[in-house]
């Protein structure tokens, strides 16, 4: 038998005459907050904070946090969009829109409330639908252009991630003013070199820049031009660039750099070197990814003496010793294993350049390191020495992340192993530190490739 959900607020006959009966309007904010879990739907929400002022102001408490994150398909009516908006658009910081030729009546007025409403929003996730004739015979579709002007109106946007745009939506980059952060997914083959660093041209606030190439990989040729126009850039992201980019450009104010290839890509010898150049006493975090790096390669690296955190999934072995001499790093990770070496002498080189790296405080190893008991009381040992050097300074633990997938009994030999307090262990391999750990819209772009929403 159905029970109506809001039976409860219902008075009892027998106890009609003792208790008064209550209005809706004199419940406590509890009672509110009760009924709204009723409503499953944004759409039944905005019905009841319609129905009274008190109702609304509710409704607005309560969706003040809810909703600093939204989606264009989460109301499928622009009435009730602009219903939302204007009770909570000021509380609203991120915003995702996927536009194609089929929503071009929606989408455009949409965007419109944003900038009539949304002050405080800073980050828009604008993807692209293209049809396969749109990319490849046609012209773009006007309503995707005018897309594009309208986030000249958002006035506190700051961070921009663009999936999936063409050659027109990029060259149009150069009249949005002040962004701090740029996430594109996804360049044209059909925007041309000048047109690719035209669009830089108004970025002079850009702070963070990620570009994910694809088949226009060959632009990344252009990245040195990019540096005129991006003077104050700290945090550069280059995917599926071109394994010919033999110079970075001279960024004054660069801070790191991710270099992420798709495959097992060999990077020619001059990019490092000019990186050890124009960076050596600047750049402070180094990640590379997908990318063989030889032993004569591996000596240009360990010249960026300013290295905080270096982020490889493919060191050579017999590059090892070198790391000592990144005496600044407080981060290393070493994701793979060189199979068949001898693992006794690899290990003996690892704890002495944890002995040597007296800064360094998160080692995180992939799975594909053999990982036992023996290891892990090594390490321990190892710091302990290493403290012990240094007694009189405050001891910040030194966090060891494992990613290996470990029997059972080998995960209950490391929990029950005595530690101490200057070392942890995550089993999980999870842990982050400062420096290694995700920050913006960066990891989001594998999922853009399969065409997932990325609210995680």
């Amino acid at each position: 038998m159905w029970k109506c959900p809001f039976a409860f607020l219902g008075n009892k006959v027998q106890q009609a005459e003792a208790y008064p009966a209550t209005d809706i309007l004199q419940l406590n904010y509890d009672c509110y907050l009760e009924i709204l879990s009723y409503l499953n739907t944004l759409e039944d929400q905005l019905n009841f904070a319609r129905a009274h002022p008190k109702l609304c102001e509710i409704f607005m408490h309560h969706a003040r946090f809810r909703y600093a994150k939204i989606n264009v398909r989460m109301l499928e009516s622009i009435v009730d969009w602009e219903y939302l908006l204007e009770l909570c658009g000021s509380n609203i910081q991120e915003c995702e829109v996927r536009c194609g030729n089929w929503d071009k009546d929606f989408v455009l007025p949409f965007m419109a409330l944003l900038g009539k409403h949304c002050t405080n929003l800073w980050h828009m996730h604008l993807i692209f639908v293209q049809t396969y004739e749109m990319t490849s015979t046609q012209e773009p579709a006007e309503n995707q252009d005018s897309i594009m002007e309208k986030l000249q109106e958002l006035r506190g946007l700051r961070s921009l991630s663009l999936g999936y745009s063409n050659a027109t939506q990029m060259k149009q980059l150069q009249d949005i003013n002040n962004l701090e952060s740029l996430y594109i997914h996804g360049i044209d083959v059909k925007l041309s070199s000048l047109d690719f660093v035209q669009a830089f041209s108004s970025m002079q606030q850009l702070r963070t820049l990620s570009l994910y190439f694809g088949s226009a990989y060959s632009r990344a040729q252009q990245v040195p031009d990019l540096a005129t126009h991006c003077p104050l850039l700290e945090h550069l992201t280059l995917y599926m660039f071109n394994a010919n980019l033999v110079d970075l450009g001279d960024f004054v104010n660069l801070k790191s750099l991710h270099l992420i290839a798709r495959r097992n890509l060999a990077i020619e010898t001059s990019l490092y070197r000019s990186l050890t150049t124009k960076y050596a006493n600047r750049l402070q975090l180094l990640e590379i990814k997908n990318v063989k790096i030889e032993h004569h390669q591996a000596n240009y690296i360990v010249r960026l003496k300013a290295l905080r955190a270096l982020l490889c999934d493919r060191w050579p072995i017999v590059a090892w010793p070198l790391l000592s001499q990144l005496t600044e790093l407080e981060c290393l990770q070493l994701k793979e294993h060189v199979a068949g070496g001898n693992e006794s002498a690899s290990t003996d080189v690892l704890l002495n350049v944890i002995a040597d790296l007296t800064k360094l405080r998160h080692l995180k190893l992939g799975k594909q390191w053999p990982i036992d008991d023996t290891l892990v009381s090594a390490v321990r040992e190892v710091l302990c020495r290493r403290t012990g050097a240094k007694s009189g300074e405050e001891h910040i633990p030194f966090v060891l992340t494992l990613s290996s997938d470990l029997a059972p009994e080998l995960e209950n030999k490391l929990s029950v192993l005595r530690l101490g307090y200057f070392l942890r262990v995550d089993l999980s391999g999870s842990t982050t530190c400062q420096h290694c750990k995700l920050d913006g819209p960066d990891d989001v772009y594998p999922k853009q490739v399969l065409g997932i929403t990325c609210w995680d």
